[in-house]
């Protein structure tokens, strides 16, 4: 994986411009280390007293008494990186790699550039070189404090990357080298989380929360991997705290509205959704899960109002047509229905509950033989559903039911829904002698490719 090139032109020509910056200042004019030093010191103690751009300031008066003050061009980088100026980070962070490539150090901070500009491979070979070097080469005066941390750095680009083993065992050797550093459990528990293993990942979560217990994420992680393992009333209580800490935090609103509506309380998970709606107003999902509680409480209306901000923002998202066309069944208006529950296969014809929800548009229409087809691409095999039905001789349907599903849930509700609607059928013949019947009905749906 490798830059784009024309951001890599533009750091190697920025590089460049540093490189230069130092005979700028005149052919004659000697190095002046004593003003570098005491430069870079003023940079970071503006950094330590969250002084950015003085940091910043500081440290290009470094550079520029002494082109070789690596530290300072290191720490301008960094400070470049924080503050999203990304071409002046990656000019500085290259830079201060060409000129010590045997720092650790450097590695690490071009790795976490990378890492930032989302270019996880070159950032875990960034980060594979810092641990080699520092095995001897370390220049701070914590070595395991600096291991730990190129370790969970190299763990978070795993994590970014899906590679959770990998991020598990990074994450593991950072705790072991600094255990009273809340990130890397925190980090480890996000990456077990993301394997299912939510109980290791509560555990995590435990030990994280006292080493740092203002930081909201990790409560809104431990309420996610509770919810993992069902525990819904220890979720809310997290996200309950999470919000507390940090009041614009639009995912801890987002997820307690989500757990509310696991514990049946609709009217306060509409109030969340409101609430990360007002911190996040471009955000589909939230429409997508209020409309879903509207539809839920029989507020057909609001529900169809949410559901149509979110086709509106987003209008190639095949969720939100099969969404909106629910509301418009609520309302009655099932041809429109089924035109959205068209358009999401359109959309996505590999979208099982689009076909599944155009199946039910056409039950909602009548349209009982449309609604058993089977056109969604679901691969070869054929479905079976064996019914049973009773019928009297005037034709009335007394009683139906599967006896045999298919075991694929959409087809299975879909003949069922269909059973529940048919409750006449032609009167028996004449000369029929029975004044009842039971029929054993085997519905044979082969799947078929379709075009939506």
């Amino acid at each position: 994986m490798s830059i784009p090139n024309l951001r890599l032109g533009r750091i190697l020509l920025m590089s460049g411009i540093a490189g230069m910056l130092v005979p700028a200042i005149g052919q004659d004019a000697k190095p002046d280390k004593k003003k570098s030093q005491a430069a870079y010191q003023r940079g970071v103690r503006a950094d330590e007293a969250g002084k950015r751009e003085e940091a910043i300031a500081a440290y290009t008066e470094a550079v520029q008494a002494d082109g070789a003050n690596v530290a300072a061009l290191r720490g301008r980088g960094k400070d470049y990186l924080a503050a999203g100026e990304l071409e002046k980070a990656g000019a500085d962070l290259e830079r201060a790699v060409q000129m010590q490539p045997g720092s650790p150090d450097s590695y690490l901070a071009r790795g976490n550039y990378f890492a930032a500009v989302k270019q996880h491979q070159r950032a875990i070979h960034d980060f594979d070189t810092a641990i080699n070097l520092s095995a001897s080469n370390l220049s701070g005066i914590n070595p395991d404090r600096e291991r730990a941390e190129i370790h969970t750095a190299r763990g978070n680009a795993y994590l970014a990357i899906s590679q959770y083993d990998k991020a598990i065992e990074d994450f593991t050797q950072a705790i072991k080298l600094r255990p009273d550093n809340p990130e890397p459990y925190k980090r480890r528990g996000m990456a077990h989380a993301a394997l299912r293993q939510y109980r290791e990942a509560v555990e995590d979560f435990d030990s994280a929360i006292p080493r740092k217990p203002d930081d909201e994420e990790t409560f809104v992680e431990r309420a996610l991997a509770f919810s993992g393992i069902g525990d819904f009333p220890r979720a809310l209580a997290d996200l309950d705290i999470a919000v507390k800490l940090n009041d614009a935090d639009g995912r801890a609103w987002r997820v307690r509205g989500a757990v509310r509506e696991r514990l049946s309380d609709d009217e306060g998970a509409l109030a969340d959704y409101s609430e990360a709606i007002k911190r996040d107003p471009k955000d589909v999902r939230l429409f997508l899960a209020r409309g879903t509680v509207y539809a839920r409480i029989n507020k057909p209306r609001e529900s169809l109002q949410d559901r149509e901000q979110a086709v509106e923002m987003d209008p190639k998202n095949p969720e939100a047509y099969v969404a909106r066309g629910g509301s418009y069944h609520l309302l009655g208006q099932h041809e429109k229905g089924l035109a959205d529950r068209t358009r999401a296969i359109g959309l996505s014809p590999t979208y099982a509950l689009a076909w599944a929800a155009r199946g039910n548009a056409y039950l909602l229409l009548g349209r009982y033989d449309e609604a058993l087809a089977v056109t969604g691409d679901v691969g070869d095999a054929r479905a079976t559903v064996e019914v049973s039905v009773t019928i009297q001789s005037n034709g009335t349907v007394t009683s139906s039911r599967v006896v045999n599903p298919s075991g694929i849930s959409g087809l299975d509700r879909l003949v069922k829904g269909v059973l529940g609607r048919v409750n006449k059928v032609p009167a028996f013949p004449e000369t029929s002698k029975d004044s009842e019947r039971t029929f054993n009905i085997i519905f044979e749906l082969k799947p078929k490719r379709g075009t939506g």
